[in-house]
C-alpha cells in the first residue's frame, strides 16, 4: 500500500471512535488492527500474516488499521528506508512519503496522549 492509497485510508478511518465505518461481516475480533497480532515479525525477521487471518472475513481492513497505528506508521517508513530512491523523482517521491508518513506519526502520536 502506497502513502497515497494510504492517505485515502486514513479519510475513512474514524479516528475518533477508532473504529472503521463500514459494516463488518463478524463482530470486531479482539486482535483488529494490532499490528504484532495480524502481521508479526517472523522467524526469519520479516513480517508475515498469521494462518489463521487468511480465512477472516475483515482482514484488508484488519490490516489497513494496523498499518496506521504508530506501530504500523514505523513499519512503513522503515520500508521506504529499505526502498533505494532512483533518480531525482525516486528521491522527491521518497522524501513526499517520508514527510506524509511523519505527519501521520505525528497525528497518531497526539490522538493516543489525548486519550491514552
Amino acid at each position: 500500500m502506497g502513502v497515497d492509497a494510504l492517505l485515502k485510508t486514513t479519510v475513512q478511518y474514524n479516528t475518533v471512535q477508532r473504529g472503521w465505518k463500514h459494516s463488518m461481516s463478524t463482530p470486531q475480533k479482539d486482535c483488529f488492527g494490532i499490528l504484532d497480532r495480524v502481521f508479526p515479525m517472523g522467524k526469519k525477521g520479516l513480517r508475515e500474516v498469521v494462518p489463521g487471518c487468511f480465512d477472516c472475513p475483515d482482514k484488508k481492513a484488519c490490516l489497513e488499521a494496523a498499518l496506521l497505528t504508530g506501530e504500523g506508521l514505523a513499519f512503513k517508513s522503515e520500508v521506504l528506508d529499505r526502498v533505494p530512491a532512483n533518480g531525482l523523482a525516486g528521491r522527491l517521491r521518497r522524501w513526499s512519503e517520508k514527510k506524509t508518513l511523519s505527519k501521520l506519526m505525528k497525528k497518531e502520536h497526539y490522538r493516543k496522549n489525548m486519550t491514552g
